[in-house]
């Protein structure tokens, strides 16, 4: 005998507020014009970039996965599995590029203070602690746009782009708005 009842199911849809909205989300991205690069060379001068403006042009985030890493243990004849530590798969943020490229601009200085990128010099990785900074991501309620009222936030703790996707340029779609999507590590994160 089936135990599903759509009556039950509105109920507890609507006791809990509705079924989130993946369109209804916010991205705050640190500051990083003081973010030290690994060499001097590579000190070029960011132009302000005020990272609320970018939290306006990005079109899709993802909220952190997790995966715990098992490994068999046999005891006695029978095996099971046990946990052995956890890993968290790499965050992948788009953005709309407007025609000065501020989202591009912003990732590039950042991914810079990673890793050098000079030519003519060595390249060089960066301290850890000079490159890292927490990134919020908050699920927001229908009819609001207050991160106070989220319904879901996360922290990446100690993120850092690991990867600028490329940006695909063709004749074919004239009124199609361009993108670029960004991939970012991080130690680990907290639900705020």
């Amino acid at each position: 005998m089936s135990n599903y009842n759509t009556e039950k199911l509105r109920s507890l849809i609507s006791a809990q507020g509705g079924l989130a909205s993946p369109n209804r989300f916010m991205v705050l991205l640190p500051t990083i014009a003081s973010m030290i690069p690994p060499t001097a060379a590579a000190r070029e001068k960011l132009q302000p970039i005020d990272p609320a403006d970018l939290s306006l042009i990005c079109t899709s985030a993802q909220i952190p996965s997790k995966q715990i890493n098992v490994m068999s243990r046999e005891i006695g004849v029978g095996t099971k599995s046990v946990a052995n530590g956890q890993v968290f798969a790499a965050v992948n943020l788009s953005f709309y590029l407007t025609d000065d490229y501020v989202a591009r601009k912003y990732f590039q200085y950042w991914m810079n203070c990673v890793v050098s990128q000079d030519l003519g010099v060595p390249m060089y990785a960066g301290y850890y602690e000079n490159y890292v900074k927490d990134v919020n991501i908050y699920q927001l309620p229908r009819g609001s746009d207050s991160i106070s009222k989220a319904v879901y936030a996360v922290t990446l703790v100690d993120a850092f782009p690991t990867q600028m996707e490329l940006i695909q340029l063709n004749n074919q779609a004239q009124t199609t708005a361009m993108e670029m999507t960004i991939s970012l590590a991080y130690k680990t994160y907290k639900i705020i």
